[in-house]
């Protein structure tokens, strides 16, 4: 299939970049957009057209005015999670008119992460699904040592609102005495007191980085909504990483242990912190299941199955072939 990815070109965690590797290591042939002058071009012999999320790097009145003269199919894959608010889809910030709403209603099929709004999103005229994010095939297994740095590691963001739960789990651990260390960005504020702020880490060196702790901790923004959550958890499983999470309804059954109360959380890395077999047992396990069934190679033959069922919906009866090419 000829595929035309539109995203920008990111030097942390450059995500599309590996969804453009899979589909070339599928033998589906490629072209990289990164203006409007390119889309258009591109849109004339693709079949079809990816877009990351938001506006993909062109723009929202280049995209929605490209958009009018459109040939190919249009998908656009969601990696951040839209609803950031407890109140209804059509009243967060990011879906407003003035936002990236237009975008999404003028693709064909928007990939989203929320599997418990797709009605939400028909309401406001977008055709969305349900789609996770993936681990890369490429990334390495950590190690499970017998006396590790830290009893848990933090990766992700804090100092924001919308992180409180994850610095209230931490906290928590601190308070009962476990060492834990935080890696990642802190918008400009401090990690919780007592815990031991690392820097920045690419993907690749991730682990490294989980090899010095007991488990990793996995507490998103949201754990409330049917089919969210980061991608982070792919990355720790693909790893083989020993990981204790937040309870998230919907979440896949894999190899890790999942926690809703304070007690829990505790009573879990209190376990896991002195049994380097099990750790080891636990994220075998996972980086098997996740190598077997969700890497990024997996997930685009859904995404592409996906937009050829799309496209057998909306057009008559014999031109979706060339989508299963």
């Amino acid at each position: 299939m000829q595929v035309a990815l539109v995203y920008p070109e990111r030097q942390r965690w450059p995500k599309f970049a590996w969804v453009q590797d899979a589909l070339r290591g599928q033998g589906h042939r490629v072209t990289v957009v990164r203006d409007v002058e390119q889309l258009v071009e591109a849109d004339k012999t693709a079949e079809l057209v990816l877009f990351e999320h938001k506006e993909a790097g062109l723009g929202c009145a280049n995209l929605i005015q490209a958009a009018k003269q459109k040939r190919a199919f249009w998908c656009q894959w969601y990696f951040d999670l839209v609803a950031q608010e407890n109140k209804p889809l059509a009243e967060q910030v990011f879906t407003s008119p003035q936002c990236y709403l237009p975008i999404m209603r003028a693709m064909d099929l928007v990939c989203v992460k929320e599997r418990g709004l797709l009605a939400d999103y028909a309401a406001l005229g977008v055709n969305a699904t349900w789609l996770d994010q993936a681990c890369p095939s490429w990334l390495a297994a950590c190690e499970h040592r017998e006396s590790p740095e830290w009893d848990v590691l933090v990766i992700g963001s804090t100092g924001s609102p919308f992180y409180t739960q994850r610095c209230r789990d931490v906290q928590a651990l601190v308070s009962a005495g476990c060492k834990v260390a935080w890696c990642g960005h802190t918008h400009g504020s401090s990690v919780p007191a007592g815990v031991e702020g690392l820097p920045f880490c690419e993907v690749k060196d991730l682990p490294a980085l989980a090899s010095r702790t007991a488990v990793v901790l996995d507490v998103c923004g949201r754990h409330d909504l049917d089919g969210y959550w980061s991608d982070r958890l792919w990355l720790l499983l693909g790893m083989g990483a020993c990981v204790v999470r937040r309870l998230t309804p919907g979440q896949p059954d894999l190899a890790y242990a999942s926690y809703e109360t304070r007690e829990q959380l505790i009573g879990w890395v209190r376990d896991l912190r002195l049994d380097a077999g099990r750790r080891r047992d636990i994220g075998s396990i996972a980086r098997a299941q996740v190598l077997a069934g969700h890497t990024y190679e997996h997930r685009v033959m859904e995404l592409l199955e996906l937009c050829r069922l799309t496209r057998e919906i909306n057009e008559p009866v014999g031109t979706a072939a060339e989508m299963a090419a």
